[in-house]
């Protein structure tokens, strides 16, 4: 597997947003990923906005943690592959999720990326939200398989189009914000008591709801192009709503950093959410 040598030791002062998205484009390549240096680029710049007190070693490991999800969603929402090829890969990586050592050498370029994040994120964070990061990521990654897989049966005729309601609650967890956030809490050495971690829990389901239909607003046009499930595109999407959508976005916004409140922690993770929507609001990152 290649490894960074003492990830999470700092060196030197912070880095920038340009040393960001060259070590991410180099990362990438040194795993054999294919990868747009735009792409690199605009991760790096995100990550800097939403953490930057966050020390230079985990600002670049949060990077890389974000890069990696969007090589995850390129695998898990291809429609052309098949449900049981898509399966297979879940399983992969949710193994991989649950019991990757220093001794893992996977040899898949996803898999031997998602291994050397999870060590690093292990020799840093506590029990208790490691614990959350891989149930989120692990579920991320079964919804990411339902989600293309019904995209595929709705474009062959086999199954009807989810309802928003049920949309959202596949989309919103294959999404993968959760998990990116506990990476964020954990990379910030915070320490929820058992009642904040639960109402951070709550929060963070609003929060990716947030995210998932801010991104589909963005990303419509190239998700109609590749046949891919989008809130926007649910029938009838001849009349769909884009501003009730929007106001859908800031209402789970304020349930979001409501249920935050009076914690010790709100701030860094609200910081994140709205970061994230409004970066979507400009732009899907592709």
């Amino acid at each position: 597997m290649v490894a960074s040598k003492d990830m999470l030791r700092d060196a030197g002062g912070p880095p920038t947003p340009a040393t960001i998205g060259e070590d991410l484009a180099q990362w990438a390549k040194d795993h054999g990923a294919g990868v747009d240096r735009r792409l690199a680029q605009r991760l790096a710049d995100v990550v800097t906005r939403i953490a930057p007190d966050l020390p230079a070693a985990g600002r670049r490991l949060l990077a890389r943690y974000s890069l990696w999800t969007f090589l995850l969603d390129d695998e898990l929402d291809d429609v052309t592959a098949g449900p049981d090829a898509l399966a297979e890969l879940a399983g992969r990586l949710i193994t991989l999720v649950r019991t990757a050592t220093a001794a893992s050498t996977p040899t898949r370029t996803i898999e031997a990326m998602l291994a050397e994040i999870v060590i690093e994120l292990r020799s840093v964070g506590p029990p208790a939200l490691l614990a959350r990061f891989d149930d989120a990521l692990c579920t991320a990654i079964s919804t990411g398989v339902q989600h293309t897989v019904r995209a595929q049966q709705l474009r062959q005729g086999r199954a009807g189009a989810p309802t928003a309601v049920e949309y959202l609650t596949v989309a919103g967890h294959h999404i993968n914000y959760c998990s990116f956030a506990y990476a964020l809490l954990i990379l910030t050495r915070a320490t929820p008591t058992a009642a904040a971690a639960q109402r951070i829990d709550k929060a963070l389901v609003a929060a990716s709801r947030a995210i998932r239909i801010a991104n589909d607003l963005a990303s419509a046009d190239r998700d109609r192009a590749e046949g891919r499930l989008n809130i926007v595109l649910l029938p009838p999407a001849d009349t769909v709503d884009i501003a009730a959508l929007e106001r859908q976005v800031d209402r789970y916004v304020r349930l979001h950093d409501r249920l935050l409140r009076d914690t010790a922690d709100a701030g860094v993770l609200r910081r994140s959410l709205h970061t994230a929507v409004a970066v979507y609001r400009v732009t899907d990152l592709r």
